[in-house]
């Protein structure tokens, strides 16, 4: 159990006040978790950032663990969750809830097929994609999907992911996969693939994202991984490389370069690029 009380004033602020409460019990066969969550309208820390203000914010998660004796199962977690957001007057702004069922089998392979069903309230308008309008009210959303993967402990790993969504008035369907391989005990080759194709009242469009990842150990203190990306709705490419070097427990040097490219018609009109260096040093006294 765990909970925070803050209250916050001044002389040129109204008094609020924010607090939380949680519970979380876990065992093999059984999980239960909830919490609850207050930010008054008024709330303001002067050091430090609040996310979101006038909130009250509950939720809760169950979980049954059942290991059924029969198709090589080593278990099957059957999850339920749900979450209830509103103002702090008592407004209601968002709910949802969903199951989930999660086999795992002693190969190590694992695969979830979810349900949630969900409300949203949206106070303005906004543009979807940066091209779509969503219009302010209230919309009634239901998402179905599924994820899983072959066992992470083979040099080849398989995974899957997709979904079909009421959103927004419109449907937003998802699917995409992805390809792991462990050349040895330094490097790692990562490719995937999504498309999400959204139909929505006031549009429509079809976004492609193909990636690759590579992951290198040269010690076990000096390692490097690149990202390479691209995006066929923004159609822009991205790439980021970082470097972390552990010059001893503790203390490290990480580098970080990242650049973007893709500007109108040309994809390869350079948009952004930057590096940043981040030093850690650990005194012990």
């Amino acid at each position: 159990m765990q909970g925070f009380l803050a209250a916050t004033g001044g002389a040129n602020l109204r008094a609020d006040y924010a607090y939380r409460v949680g519970v979380d019990f876990q065992t093999n066969r059984f999980g239960l978790s909830a919490q609850h969550l207050m930010v008054g309208p008024d709330v303001d820390p002067g050091i430090g950032f609040v996310t979101r203000t006038d909130i009250r914010r509950s939720g809760g998660f169950g979980r049954v663990t059942p290991r059924p004796p029969m198709l090589e199962l080593r278990k099957i977690d059957l999850f339920g969750v749900g979450e209830y957001v509103g103002r702090a007057d008592g407004g209601v702004q968002d709910w949802n809830a969903g199951v989930a069922v999660s086999p795992e089998w002693n190969s190590g392979d694992g695969f979830t097929v979810y349900y949630v069903r969900a409300f949203s309230r949206l106070d303005e308008a906004f543009d979807l994609a940066d091209s779509i309008p969503v219009p302010a009210g209230d919309y009634l959303l239901w998402n179905w999907g599924w994820f899983g993967s072959t066992s992470g402990a083979r040099p080849i790993v398989l995974g899957t992911q997709g979904s079909i969504q009421r959103f927004y008035g419109g449907t937003l369907t998802s699917v995409g996969g992805e390809l792991r391989v462990a050349a040895g005990t330094h490097l790692g080759v990562t490719v995937g693939y999504t498309r999400n194709d959204a139909h929505l009242p006031g549009g429509s469009f079809v976004a492609r994202i193909l990636r690759a990842r590579l992951a290198y150990a040269f010690t076990t203190r000096l390692t490097a991984n690149a990202l390479l990306q691209w995006n066929s709705l923004e159609r822009a490419i991205s790439a980021n490389v970082r470097i972390n070097y552990i010059y001893r427990p503790g203390s490290d040097v990480f580098l970080v370069i990242n650049e973007e490219r893709g500007f109108g018609a040309d994809i390869w009109a350079p948009r952004n690029r930057g590096v940043r260096l981040k030093l850690a040093w650990l005194t012990r006294l």
